[in-house]
């Protein structure tokens, strides 16, 4: 079941929202019960997988510092944005860039991916002009 983009858009927000103000209980009510996260090599599903790393977020104070561009296609909303941690910080990485896309089905999010952009956190060398 397809929602209108805008409201699709305005779902996620909400569960930006949440995460951004470490509220645990409206975060995983975002999600359907069986949902899956991924980033990088790591596959997560159900409430306890959520829920574990939600927390792990929460406890490195992790945040979005900002959101540059959302987009719907059908039943998938894409966040480009920017975001940071203590962990990131700990390693003198203010901020990371990167993608996360939300699959919505019955009206929660069913699926989560989430993909940095490896430029964020290991620039290209500068080069010598002259």
């Amino acid at each position: 079941m397809s929602v209108p983009n805008a409201q699709a858009a305005e779902f996620v927000q909400g569960y930006l929202d949440a995460f951004c103000q470490k509220d645990l209980e409206k975060c995983l009510g975002f999600y359907l019960l069986g949902a899956e996260m991924s980033f990088g090599p790591v596959h997560l599903r159900g409430k306890e997988d959520l829920t574990r790393w939600h927390k792990a977020r929460f406890d490195a104070n992790a945040s979005v510092v900002h959101v540059e561009a959302v987009s719907v296609d059908g039943d998938v909303v894409k966040v480009e944005g920017k975001m940071t941690s203590n962990r990131l910080k700990t390693w003198r990485i203010h901020t990371i860039s990167g993608v996360a896309e939300f699959t919505l089905q019955q009206g929660k999010i069913s699926e989560a991916r989430f993909r940095m952009n490896p430029k964020s956190v290991f620039p290209a060398p500068a080069t010598a002009t002259g």
